[in-house]
């Protein structure tokens, strides 16, 4: 994946990233005819988490971008004590600048949604359309002390697993499994999904241990990359990313965002109830914002992986009804080929891996 630095509130940032255009799955720049798209992936995910939607014929009609955050995938800087949304969304705006990207429309999956909404409030002028998929709660440590803790106790999980690795070499395979099955129930419920295995895997990331027997734990399945996070002072970084990140921000401002904003509620998430959504709705809408909600009733919280049938043809709906005036390419006849598709295979998805949403 092509990288490009840019040097950000958060501090200097190496980002991986990925453009896809009707005429190629691996494009340099975006076709500046068409709608761009980018999408802001989960925590403990990356941008190859938006196979199905890179594969989805009628979003391919699109400039879709991805782009890893700081700290996940294949991104490359450091992370401030301070790195919160507000860093995050200044990271992405500058990405964009640096691309020279017009005006976006922003898909957002639960982190990204955080990032979402911070820049459209920021920089309105930056965003056509949010697509916010599974949005957190407007506050955390107040309204959510539970989903607060279970985020600490698998970070706990985390350090434990590696308490003992400088002096013995060793690592607690118990403690590790654990972090990595707090991880998966928050996102998935746990539900099997042979690309997010693979997806896992390939964005070095310790999800990909749920998937393997424990012999190989240690000899094949803990990346590098997990492994610099895995030492002091390196907790520190993973606890601002998967903690602080979420129970140290405010409550998000809204009235500067110009665009309409769509929710998306997966119903079976298990941090955010529908009730949430609705409160973020009608903060919404109290600050002037055209916003709306939808819901789908048995997605988890990384709904656009398994339930990318019921997502994208919200998020395409969205951006069509924002660019009537655009002579829109219609959707390829011939199989539309995802930029990710050869390394997830690599990395274990079956070939014939198909989301079932072709978008029609």
């Amino acid at each position: 994946m092509p990288h490009i630095s840019i040097n950000g509130a958060g501090g200097p940032l190496s980002i991986s990233y990925t453009i896809s255009t009707p005429a190629s799955p691996s494009a340099k720049a975006v076709d500046p005819a068409l709608p761009t798209v980018v999408l802001l992936h989960a925590l403990h995910m990356g941008q190859h988490s938006f196979h199905r939607q890179f594969n989805d014929a009628q979003l391919r009609r699109f400039n879709l971008v991805a782009l890893d955050y700081r700290g996940h995938g294949d991104s490359e800087g450091s992370i401030k004590e301070t790195y919160g949304v507000a860093e995050a969304a200044d990271d992405v705006v500058q990405f964009l600048d640096a691309l020279r990207l017009p005006p976006v429309h922003l898909v957002g999956v639960s982190m990204g949604s955080l990032v979402a909404l911070e820049l459209a409030n920021t920089w309105p002028q930056r965003v056509i359309s949010l697509s916010l998929v599974a949005p957190p709660a407007m506050l955390e440590f107040l309204w959510l002390p539970g989903v607060a803790e279970g985020r600490r106790e698998i970070f706990s999980c985390w350090v434990a697993a590696f308490q003992d690795t400088d002096l013995s070499g060793q690592t607690d395979e118990t403690a590790l499994l654990d972090a990595v099955c707090g991880v998966l129930q928050l996102g998935v419920n746990n539900m099997p999904d042979p690309m997010l295995a693979a997806c896992a895997s390939l964005l070095n990331s310790p999800l990909s241990l749920a998937t393997r027997p424990r012999r190989l734990l240690m000899r094949h399945s803990l990346p590098l990359a997990i492994r610099r996070l895995a030492v002091p002072p390196e907790h520190r970084d993973c606890y601002q990313i998967s903690v602080a990140f979420f129970t140290e921000r405010t409550r998000p401002t809204l009235s500067g965002i110009a665009c309409p904003v769509q929710l998306i509620h997966c119903g079976e998430d298990i941090a955010y109830t529908e009730e949430h959504t609705v409160e973020l709705l009608d903060a919404l809408r109290a600050a002037g914002v055209d916003a709306r909600m939808h819901a789908v009733p048995d997605a988890p919280q990384w709904g656009n992986i398994t339930h990318s049938a019921q997502i994208n043809p919200l998020i395409y709906d969205m951006v069509m009804e924002c660019a009537p005036e655009r002579n829109i390419p219609p959707a390829l006849k011939t199989s539309v080929v995802s930029p990710f598709e050869a390394a997830l295979v690599a990395a274990g998805m079956p070939q014939d891996d198909d989301s079932d949403s072709d978008g029609l």
